[in-house]
């Protein structure tokens, strides 16, 4: 079959210079590069159409991914319009199979790119295209499916598709040539919350655009712009600017990789004007690889429309095909007749030949399967023969435990009646012990309120019991962090401020406050909101001025004391349960209902409670101790110095400027990250950072 095909393309070849009465020219080489483009993107001086070229253009595949129809970020217009239209010219250009995909969620995604590496067993080139967001972390590159949630960089790196995976798929392909073609590094807008959260916690700020990696003999990687640098979606085009620059290199004369990417960087940097240049990582020899091959000359070349603006025509180069050095014009038309018909011949044999190969290996391929399922099926009987023996066996053995298991439940419903009674006579006494713990309570109200009587502006105190508990967090509990390892602390008996110390409350101290804050849905007297915007300091001039006031001695409590508060003897990671979608009931988080608020987006979630920002206090079902809104709403200062790991100075107050622990988790939160043993640090106003005050005990 070799053979046959080589004869057939020297035949052509001698027919159309007989007809041309010429030899085929060489493509002309651009000798002029555009100003601005990177000098790793090409390497013009060691780059040909020679060995590449006739070795790796017999089977070739391609896999096109465009992801636009972002769910949780604004949609990308131009991605699945670079996928198809990529996907068509590479199909012209004799790729088969073209895989086009649009709009893919992670599981499709893995399981198209799963299939291109089966795709492209042992071929002779395999081509990856991917258009849409992409962000980098690590040193690492992510390519985001559409449903990607983007709350924190750990999403990123849990959720989306890690670029190892399609170059892990590719190298076990042994493919010959691998391409692999990025036009992404969008700009997206959560990068820009990422570094912002980075910057509050005091952490590393994750990396804009692609990171380069280390690439294979055998794969070119092609970046729509420079490392660490962000890319234009469009510039009034159908496509992005890379793709409009790529479709047009590939119909151009020269369809050499390294051509068809020197063409395609100097069309990004016109567009761009100069904004944005291609870069490229993989050996040079590469360059040499034709993206069209004999059989495909006549589509090297057409027009092309890239936008309403911009039309480019390249006109097609002259077939190049192996020719012999000597060949004369004199040839008669006759004999040229001839040799057309004899090719001809040759060429419809050639095709029932190649027709009759299919049929083969379709056959077999269908004998395979049959052969497979057959061993299957027999590998089954044989599985289920064996599981009935041992189930029959199981039986018998029950049979006997049955016997023996019913004399032990007629012991044991004995010894159950007789632990109900004690369990009733037990909840007896604490029922009793409770309605004295009641009716102390209430003397103790009632000699408070005669002692004296709580100002206007005087918080509503809580009195908090002493005790011992684990303070921090399990490393099995979910979005644990590394500063909270888990430690035992012991508290005095103190109190606890019912709410969070309101706007109104605030004022009482400072009339000028303005918080700047909104309200949600629904309407409520701002006064009840938590104050909001005020520094560390701001907070404790207040607790000093409120002692002054009231004759009592009033502080912000201690980091300890607050979790110590907030658990309200619970263990578990709220102090309503491990379960974080029941935080629509206990706390204030970001809501999926609510209007966004004008120049913040924070993701939404799945909670109907109405209020847009923060909520005033006391709407949300209280903990054990009847402490409102520990979690949620609004962070919490504490008067504690933030250290990790804690060192003990979580249990004790200091008054310096130093940063200081806040807790609680805020209404801009997700549900996963209000938990009790969740830490921040700050002491500078912020739009979601309140306080509430303590005292000492009776």
């Amino acid at each position: 079959m070799k053979i046959y095909k080589s004869f057939l393309y020297t035949s052509i070849s001698i027919l159309l210079v007989i007809l041309v009465g010429c030899t085929a020219s060489q493509n002309p080489a651009i000798q002029n590069r555009t100003t601005g483009i990177n000098s790793n993107f090409i390497n013009p001086d060691i780059r040909g159409t020679s060995g590449i070229s006739s070795r790796y253009n017999k089977r070739r595949v391609a896999l096109v991914i465009g992801n636009g129809a972002y769910e949780n970020e604004p949609p990308l217009a131009n991605p699945p319009n670079d996928a198809i239209a990529v996907g068509n010219r590479l199909k012209e250009l004799g790729f088969n199979p073209v895989t086009i995909k649009l709009n893919l969620k992670r599981k499709p995604m893995r399981t198209v790119i799963a299939d291109f590496g089966r795709d492209a067993a042992n071929a002779d080139a395999a081509l990856f295209f991917y258009a849409g967001h992409a962000v980098q972390n690590h040193n690492q590159n992510f390519l985001l499916p559409i449903d990607i949630t983007t709350n924190s960089i750990d999403d990123v790196t849990d959720q989306a598709i890690n670029l190892n995976y399609p170059l892990a798929e590719l190298r076990r392909a042994r493919s010959k040539v691998n391409i692999v073609i990025l036009d992404a590094c969008r700009t997206p807008q959560f990068t820009q919350r990422f570094r912002g959260n980075a910057r509050v916690r005091g952490e590393e700020e994750p990396s804009l655009g692609l990171a380069r990696i280390r690439t294979q003999p055998d794969t070119m990687i092609v970046y729509a712009t420079e490392p660490g640098k962000g890319a234009v979606d469009s510039v009034g085009g159908q496509n992005s600017p890379f793709t409009t620059g790529l479709l047009l290199a590939l119909r151009s004369r020269d369809l050499s990789l390294g051509g068809v990417l020197r063409t395609t960087s100097e069309h990004v940097v016109r567009l761009t004007k100069g904004y944005q240049v291609p870069y490229t990582d993989g050996p040079r020899i590469l360059d040499n690889f034709q993206f069209v091959g004999a059989t495909q000359q006549s589509v090297a070349a057409a027009p092309i429309i890239t936008s309403p603006q911009t039309i480019s025509t390249v006109p097609t180069p002259p077939v190049q095909s192996p020719l012999p050095q000597t060949v004369t014009s004199q040839t008669s038309t006759a004999q040229a007749e001839a040799e057309t018909a004899r090719i001809a011949a040759l060429t419809a044999q050639g095709r029932q030949e190649e027709a009759r190969i299919a049929e083969l290996q379709r056959e077999r391929k269908a004998a395979e399967q049959a052969a497979k399922q057959a061993k299957a099926k027999a590998a089954r009987l044989a599985k289920q023969k064996r599981e009935q023996e041992a189930e029959a066996k199981r039986l018998a053995a029950l049979e006997t435990k049955r016997k023996a298991e019913e004399a032990r439940i007629a012991r044991l419903r004995q010894q159950r009646e007789a632990e109900e009674r004690k369990a009733q006579a037990a909840r007896a006494e604490a029922a009793r012990l409770a309605r004295l713990n009641a009716e102390r309570e209430a003397e103790a109200r009632r000699a408070r309120a005669k002692s004296r009587s709580r100002k206007s502006f005087e918080p509503e105190m809580v009195q908090i019991p002493k005790g011992c508990f684990q303070m921090g967090s399990p490393t099995s509990e979910e979005g644990r962090r590394d500063d909270e390892k888990q430690h035992r602390v012991c508290v005095k008996a103190f109190q606890m401020g019912k709410y969070e110390i309101t706007n109104a409350q605030y004022r009482a101290f400072k009339p000028s406050h303005h918080s700047g804050d909104y309200k949600g849905r629904h309407s409520f007297n701002e006064d009840q909101q938590p104050v909001v915007r005020v520094s560390w300091q701001d907070a404790y001039a207040y607790t000093q001025w409120l002692t002054r006031q009231t004759g009592k001695k009033y502080r912000l409590p201690t980091e300890a004391e607050w979790e110590y508060a907030a658990r309200a003897g619970t263990t578990t990671a709220r102090y309503w349960g491990d379960d974080p979608n029941q935080a629509c009931k206990y706390a204030n988080v970001y809501d999926l209902t609510s209007k966004p608020v004008t120049g913040m987006s924070w993701t939404h979630h799945n909670c109907d409670d109405g209020y847009a920002v923060a909520a005033p206090v006391g709407r949300f079902t209280p903990n054990a101790f009847g402490l409102y809104d520990m979690l949620g709403n609004v962070y919490e200062f504490t008067c504690s110095i933030y250290k990790n790991p804690y060192d003990g100075n979580e249990k004790v107050c200091n008054n310096s400027d130093s940063r200081h622990a806040l807790r609680g988790g805020a209404w801009n939160y997700a549900p996963r990250s209000v938990r009790a043993a969740n830490r921040s640090f700050n002491v500078y106003p912020y739009f979601n950072e309140g306080f509430r005050v303590a005292g000492e005990g009776p």
